[in-house]
């Protein structure tokens, strides 16, 4: 089945099933603004972005990408642009394959993207 987070920005994101934990939402910084008793808030701001890039580069060079596979530049500024995003994503082909870490990838480059148009950006996801 598999975790969802949802943004203040419209997207959802689901975290993959017995491969990646939901914890993988705050290696990227931001705050965790705390729980309603069943699900986790959590925040970020453009201040946050440098941090997210760092992250997104080390999981870059750690999958063997000799630059980054997709231009975060090149989508539209919108939740469309991110869903779009999302699915260019998917199709990406890491020199090693897949893993847990390629999926916190995906998670952060859409967490930067929606920072591109939306700050602060707010997630809400269950533990």
């Amino acid at each position: 089945m598999g975790r969802y987070v949802f943004f203040n920005t419209g997207v959802e994101y689901k975290f993959v099933f017995a491969l990646q934990p939901s914890s993988d939402i705050v290696d990227f910084g931001g705050s965790e603004e705390g729980t309603d008793g069943e699900n986790f808030f959590h925040e970020w701001t453009t201040l946050d972005l440098p941090f997210i890039r760092t992250k997104l580069q080390q999981l870059e060079e750690y999958h063997g990408f000799e630059k980054p596979p997709l231009d975060l530049s090149k989508y539209k500024k919108s939740p469309e642009g991110t869903s779009k995003l999302h699915l260019d994503l998917d199709d990406i082909k890491p020199p090693y394959g897949w893993s847990e870490l390629t999926h916190q990838y995906v998670l952060g480059m859409l967490i930067a993207h929606q920072l591109s148009y939306k700050s602060p950006l707010e997630a809400k996801y269950e533990p």
